[in-house]
């Protein structure tokens, strides 16, 4: 998956969301990788567009949307 870097002081890139599957993938600048499964299009484009990506991320996703963490 391809990466774009984004303003956060938590959040290091954020791929783009696969149209078929939904799927993505979130790294953090401590390191953790995780991608996230059938997530729906306004999740992601809610993510994408927040001011507090952390924030938004934690609310919306963490833990959701069969999340796994990638090494």
């Amino acid at each position: 998956m391809e990466h774009f870097p984004v303003d956060s002081s938590n959040v290091a890139t954020i791929s783009h969301r696969d149209p078929e599957t939904g799927d993505f993938e979130v790294c953090f600048k401590g390191g953790a990788k995780y991608v996230h499964r059938a997530v729906p299009q306004e999740v992601y484009d809610g993510l994408v567009s927040a001011k507090s990506k952390g924030g938004y991320y934690y609310k919306h996703l963490n833990g959701r949307f069969g999340v796994s963490k990638v090494s």
